[in-house]
């Protein structure tokens, strides 16, 4: 358990393994934060976390390579995870998850590199709500991906800016099923707005 305020300063390529489980307890007047002490540190990687990851009012920068080569600031593999108000800024791809159950909300992302904001694989419920996606100009870069999502809400989002070659505010792909898009805003994407594609499906 991480309490509000609380500013952890990781050595270059560190990371923070989680197997049990980890609770990052902010508040909007104390944050917690998590950068590098020098240029970039790793990620916070989840491995068949035994209960709920939770991470409310943080503050992530400069989260580069992590763990076994994963590339998100948050990389969650057979987790359920939880993100509620935090900001994910000038790292990797802010978020991956694959499996386990994911909430992410009133949250703000932005990268400078290629890559999805929020890739969301093979997972049976996913719900991205009122969250703000900052685009850049890197092409093949989505602002929300589902691939294989089973049942999933997408709503209340601010996406744009999302000008690089081939890039979508929201993308469904792999058979994702039971889809809900519905109260976003997206402007400025030079691909689409929203593609469903491999075989997807969804109400919008």
């Amino acid at each position: 358990t991480v309490k509000k305020g609380v500013q952890i300063e990781f050595y270059d390529h560190t990371n923070l393994v989680v197997h049990g489980t980890l609770k990052l307890e902010g508040t909007q007047d104390y944050p917690i934060s998590l950068s590098a002490q020098n240029e970039f540190w790793g990620n916070v990687y989840l491995e068949n976390a035994q209960d709920t990851v939770e991470f409310h009012y943080v503050n992530i920068e400069n989260a580069h390579r992590g763990y076994q080569d994963g590339e998100s600031a948050i990389a969650s593999f057979g987790s359920n995870l939880v993100v509620s108000h935090c900001s994910i800024t000038n790292s990797r791809q802010p978020i991956y998850t694959q499996g386990g159950n994911v909430l992410i909300e009133h949250s703000l992302f932005h990268m400078d590199m290629v890559g999805d904001l929020i890739n969301i694989t093979k997972t049976n419920e996913a719900q991205v709500l009122n969250c703000e996606f900052r685009g850049n100009r890197e092409q093949d870069t989505d602002a929300i991906d589902y691939d294989g999502v089973t049942n999933g809400v997408i709503k209340g989002n601010w996406i744009y800016g999302f000008r690089g070659y081939n890039s979508d505010g929201i993308d469904l792909g792999e058979s994702s099923k039971n889809i809900l898009i519905e109260d976003n805003e997206i402007y400025y994407c030079s691909d689409k707005g929203i593609s469903v594609g491999q075989a997807s499906t969804a109400v919008i």
